[in-house]
């Protein structure tokens, strides 16, 4: 959970960066810096997960459908994870958006439905060594084991 909670912050965060222009005025109280190395590292796994994500969404057509059910079925969820879940589940056009998100429609879609995408569909997110390419480097576990993968812990 707390890796997907990450995941997620990553994802507000960058697609903060990219809608406004850099200004560290805007920035105030932050350390961060205009080419930050975090922020490069969030970039690649956002675009590397994002990807993950709509392959899947490519291959399976029912994922979204397995993967809500499998989390609803999950027991022991965080409390803060159930309220995000609840915050973005009462908003019909974000739940519309993410249940009708392909990789045509993915650079428009707001982070709020990228967010409830993730939460549907992952688990959780292990990230290793920075020394190894980054298809080795980030592990994704979803909530729905990929075909021909054995069963996930939350299903």
């Amino acid at each position: 959970m707390p890796e997907a909670m990450w995941l997620t912050a990553c994802f507000a965060a960058t697609h903060w960066a990219r809608m406004a222009e850099y200004d560290p005025q805007e920035m105030e109280g932050s350390e961060a810096t205009h080419g930050d190395h975090a922020s490069i590292g969030a970039d690649i796994l956002e675009d590397y997960v994002l990807e993950q994500i709509v392959d899947r969404l490519e291959v399976e057509n029912d994922i979204m459908a397995r993967s809500i059910e499998a989390a609803r079925a999950a027991s022991g969820f965080d409390p803060n994870f159930l309220d995000e879940l609840g915050t973005l589940e009462s908003n019909p056009d974000i739940v519309s958006e993410a249940m009708a998100l392909t990789r045509t429609n993915l650079a428009q879609a707001s982070s709020e439905a990228l967010r409830l995408t993730i939460l549907y569909l992952i688990d959780h997110i292990l990230v290793g060594a920075p020394s190894l390419p980054v298809d080795e480097q980030v592990t994704i576990r979803w909530r729905v084991s990929e075909p021909g993968q054995g069963l996930m812990a939350s299903e």
